[in-house]
């Protein structure tokens, strides 16, 4: 063989290692893009199911406790009556209106009695009416047409308090709260209301407490502290 032929062939074999080492370095990109790809979609199926899963929860899981206390309530007009009038005349509006009537009444009794009545005297009465007997009882009847004409109240809610909250269910409709969203607790001779909200509350007519009556108390009162 002469010097000319080996160095061709040495040649050539340089050239064929060359494209051996090209062709494998491509088949290993290819197959570190096959398995990175893998794991991407792993990690998007995974997100997806995590995703899925969020969705399909219980919202109000993580209210439900080892210690639950359950009872039904069922409002009457008379119950939703004392929800109504505390609300109204237990606010800022609410007294203004009643030292009114009372100023009103005064007035009108004042002129009676001295001998000065005049047109305003019939004013002062009808106002201090007003508040004190006409609103009252249009506010009844508007507790006996909401009793009748909502279909929530014209069945029992169960309530189950929690160490966690409060969860409100009928049929199959649910709603809950945590103890820290309850802005006041109301506490009268015939109901309790739990507020969520300025005008919204949950009304507890006590007569329904029953034996845990004492316990359920406590767990209000260790939960929401002086809110009242």
């Amino acid at each position: 063989m002469s010097p000319k032929q080996a160095e061709n062939e040495v040649k050539e074999k340089s050239i064929a290692e060359k494209a051996r080492m090209t062709v494998s370095d491509v088949q290993d990109e290819v197959v570190e893009t096959s398995n990175a790809e893998e794991v991407s979609g792993d990690a998007v199926n995974e997100a997806v199911e995590e995703d899925t899963t969020k969705e399909n929860s219980d919202p109000l899981a993580e209210i439900y406790g080892d210690t639950e206390i359950r009872l039904d309530f069922k409002v009457d007009k008379w119950d939703m009556y004392a929800f109504l009038m505390h609300h109204s005349y237990m606010s800022l509006s609410g007294i203004i209106g009643i030292l009114l009537s009372l100023f009103c009444i005064g007035r009108a009794i004042s002129e009676f009695v001295s001998g000065t009545t005049s047109p305003t005297t019939a004013i002062f009465v009808v106002v201090g009416l007003w508040f004190l007997v006409i609103s009252p009882i249009t506010m009844l009847g508007k507790a006996a047409m909401q009793i009748k004409t909502n279909s929530f109240l014209q069945k029992p809610i169960t309530y189950i308090f929690t160490e966690n909250g409060l969860i409100q269910e009928q049929g199959e409709m649910k709603a809950g709260c945590r103890w820290e969203q309850v802005t006041k607790v109301v506490r009268m001779k015939r109901v309790w209301i739990l507020y969520t909200g300025k005008v919204r509350g949950s009304i507890m007519p006590v007569r329904q407490f029953g034996e845990q009556g004492e316990e359920l108390k406590a767990l209000i009162a260790e939960h929401t502290g002086k809110k009242h």
